[in-house]
């Protein structure tokens, strides 16, 4: 077997794979997932904003409705005491009076305290659909950004399959034995010995280990004897 053959075709297979990584961390793929979250975010506060913004509308009309309430409670009794001649029944009408006009002073103190935090709200909110806003204009450049880029790296890969299909024609009586040498070898199958130094596993292999590979001449295919992978002496 042509081990410098298997080399090359290894050497495609490791650009691809680091092809493949690169375009997994493409910053341009990294600004976009960074963008897509902070969309979701923003969406998500101003969902969290406009529930708040119900409650204290509920909250508001509640007040609202109970200091009416009281002003129309307070009418009747007001009108009653017109009529009434008994100073002890005036009396107690009058008190009722006064707590009803308490009340009435507490529910608009409530309902300004509830506009103010509505208004507050209403503010927060406006501001998350003008960030959210500004986020979506954004977001087109982001993707096209990222599609040239991996454009750019599909170009590539075309490339190196193209070369990658040429030489697998020529090894196809060794191809499986190639596949699965690096499935159980962390992606490569084939290395180089640089000096006495495995490229596979950056092992040195000691004078007699590197004797007897030179030994064998072509009746077997060298190995490393720290690794296992095919050795291009």
């Amino acid at each position: 077997m042509d081990l410098k053959v298997l080399l090359e075709l290894q050497a495609i297979d490791t650009h691809l794979n680091q092809l493949e990584h690169k375009r997994n961390a493409l910053p341009e793929r990294k600004a976009l997932q960074l963008l897509q979250g902070q969309i979701i975010e923003h969406e998500r506060l101003i969902v969290q904003l406009d529930a708040a913004i119900a409650q204290l509308e509920s909250a508001f009309a509640e007040a609202e409705k109970s200091g009416n309430d009281c002003d129309a409670k307070r009418q009747r009794l007001e009108a009653q005491l017109r009529t009434v001649i008994a100073p002890r029944e005036a009396e107690s009408l009058q008190r009722e009076i006064e707590s009803l006009r308490q009340e009435r002073e507490e529910a608009d103190g409530m309902g300004l305290d509830l506009m103010e935090q509505l208004g507050e709200q209403e503010i927060a909110r406006d501001n998350a659909r003008k960030a959210l806003a500004e986020l979506e204009r954004e977001k087109p450049a982001r993707e096209t950004a990222l599609r040239d880029a991996d454009a750019r790296i599909d170009e590539e890969m075309r490339g190196d399959r193209q070369r990658r299909d040429a030489i697998a024609e020529t090894t196809k009586d060794v191809l499986a034995e190639y596949e699965s040498r690096r499935k159980h070898l962390g992606g490569v199958a084939v290395s180089a010995l640089v000096g006495r130094t495995c490229s596979g596993c950056h092992l040195d292999l000691s004078a007699g280990e590197l004797q007897q590979l030179k030994d064998l001449g072509g009746s077997a295919d060298p190995e490393c004897p720290n690794c296992g992978r095919w050795l291009v002496l």
